[in-house]
């Protein structure tokens, strides 16, 4: 069955009706940027994630934009997008330190995807990023926890030994425990105390 021109550009607008209906509707920051990483499209979402009216963003630089300038401090972005096109697979997920308009640092996993012209050259990046900040507070307060049990741990003279409750075999141990069996850490690691 041959289709008219008509039917052909009916099917192609109910198609991108479609796909826009996808991307506005998602809960998830949808942008697409320049390979000098000036933003073409964000969608409703990354714009309220962020703070943002739509022309505020179009045809701004990231980097005037979403990203801190305590970050550009650490890697050039331009640096970063010349790497970008050499070797794009090294890009497809990352998560990277945000900001929000109003100054609020957020972190986002964002999964990239290269786009290339008809001469393979690099046209522009689609970006899609998902919120990760509780998670990376949550393992940032899981270290100093962990960090303040450790010297709790470990400044406590009395011998402290964790073993595994089946076997018995010693899972760690700490200074106390060396110096009540006059040996190194390394040593008691591994030792069954039931044999």
């Amino acid at each position: 069955m041959v289709r008219s021109s008509t039917e052909a550009q009916g099917a192609l607008f109910e198609k991108e009706d479609f796909y826009r209906e996808i991307v506005e509707n998602a809960n998830s920051i949808i942008l697409r940027m320049d390979i000098k990483g000036s933003l073409k499209f964000m969608n409703r979402y990354g714009q309220s994630f962020f703070g943002y009216q739509e022309d505020e963003l179009i045809g701004r630089n990231v980097m005037d934009t979403i990203v801190p300038n305590k970050i550009l401090l650490k890697r050039d972005l331009t640096a970063l997008l010349v790497d970008f096109e050499k070797d794009h697979e090294k890009y497809i997920y990352n998560e990277f330190e945000n900001m929000r308009k109003g100054g609020q640092r957020v972190s986002i996993a964002w999964t990239n995807k290269a786009v290339f012209n008809t001469k393979n050259k690099l046209k522009e990046i689609i970006s899609i990023g998902n919120d990760i900040t509780q998670r990376v507070q949550a393992e940032r307060a899981l270290k100093v926890s962990e960090a303040n049990y450790r010297s709790i741990y470990n400044a406590v003279s009395d011998a402290i030994l964790v073993q595994a409750s089946m076997t018995g075999e010693i899972l760690d141990a700490n200074q106390g425990a060396c110096e009540m069996f006059k040996c190194e850490i390394k040593d008691l690691l591994g030792a069954h105390i039931y044999k």
